[in-house]
Parts: structure tokens; C-alpha cells; sequence
């Protein structure tokens, strides 16, 4: 999580884009979001990240830790 919140900083600054606008665009209080990429004892809602990497043409992705095996691979060890 921290490893996200910290991605999010360089592209604010890089867009010229000030925590209270993006605190503005998202419906949030500026404090919330300062709070957010500033304190790391924060536990962010998933709905308010992903609310900011929108804002900022950023989302978030899935992917496996491991390559997933084939239908016929997996039946046939079954």
C-alpha cells in the first residue's frame, strides 16, 4: 500500500496538479488528503484511492503472483 500511496505524489507534482485541487475534484477535505499521502500509519478506503488515481489518468490493476496453469494442465492433475 505504501508503494502505491508514494506513486501518487510524483504525478501530482508532475501534472501541477495541488493536493487541495485534487482534494477539490475528488469531494474530499484537503486535510484528508494530505493526511493520505503524507502519514504512513493511514488506512486509506480503496474508493477514495481509486478516486485519485482517476483523477490523475492512473488505475489500478490485477495480476497473478504466478503464471496460471492451463485448464487442460489443471484437470489433469486433478
Amino acid at each position: 500500500m505504501d508503494s502505491l500511496i508514494n506513486a501518487i505524489e510524483p504525478v501530482l507534482i508532475a501534472a501541477g496538479l495541488s493536493k487541495a485541487e485534487l482534494a477539490r475534484r475528488i469531494g474530499a477535505k484537503p486535510e484528508s488528503v494530505r493526511r493520505l499521502l503524507s502519514d504512513q500509519r493511514d488506512n486509506p478506503a480503496l474508493g477514495t484511492i481509486l478516486k485519485v488515481l482517476g483523477e490523475i489518468d492512473l488505475h489500478l490493476e490485477l495480476a497473478p503472483n504466478r503464471p496460471q496453469r492451463s485448464s487442460r494442465t489443471a484437470g489433469a492433475s486433478a
